[in-house]
This record gives structure tokens, sequence and C-alpha cells, in this order.
């Protein structure tokens, strides 16, 4: 988390995310990316609290850590994952 002194804003650094998805997304990989995001203030937790909702998914239908996720949940992991880049701004 930084803080632009001379624009009086606070904003999350979100560089060490990878933006391209692997080929295979399981949980593993979901977990990986999304605990990358530092957020001890809870400032971005709008945003952050998709991704906890997204990930009771895969433990509900019970899958292993290394088995692929579904098309949808995938769809909705890429949009979360692209809107992640706003929080830098």
């Amino acid at each position: 988390m930084a803080w632009e002194r001379c624009r009086d804003y606070l904003c999350l650094n979100v560089t060490n995310i990878t933006y391209d998805l692997p080929g295979i997304l399981s949980k593993r990989e979901i977990l990986a990316t999304t605990h990358k995001i530092f957020d001890p203030l809870g400032i971005a937790c709008p945003v952050t609290l998709i991704h906890k909702l997204l990930l009771q998914r895969p433990w509900k239908l019970k899958l292993s850590w290394d088995q692929e996720v579904d098309s949808n949940f995938k769809s909705e992991f890429c949009k979360w994952l692209n809107d992640l880049k706003y929080l830098e701004r």
C-alpha cells in the first residue's frame, strides 16, 4: 500500500500479480494469485471480497487442488483479475 502525498490518495501495489492465466486454473493457482494482495487496513475490501466469495465455490464443489475449475468460474476470475489494475490508480 502506498500513499501519494502530492495527490493525497492511497493505492495498492498489485504489480506482483501476474495477469496471464495459467493453462489450467485450479484452486492452487487461484489461492496463489489472490493472496498476493496485501491490504492490512481493508481499504480494498470491496474488491478483495469478490475473490473471497469466488474462492468458496471450488471448495463447495470439492475440487482437488490441481483439478481445473469450470469455464464460468474461469471467466469470473479473469474479470476480477482485470479489475485489479484499477487499484493502482
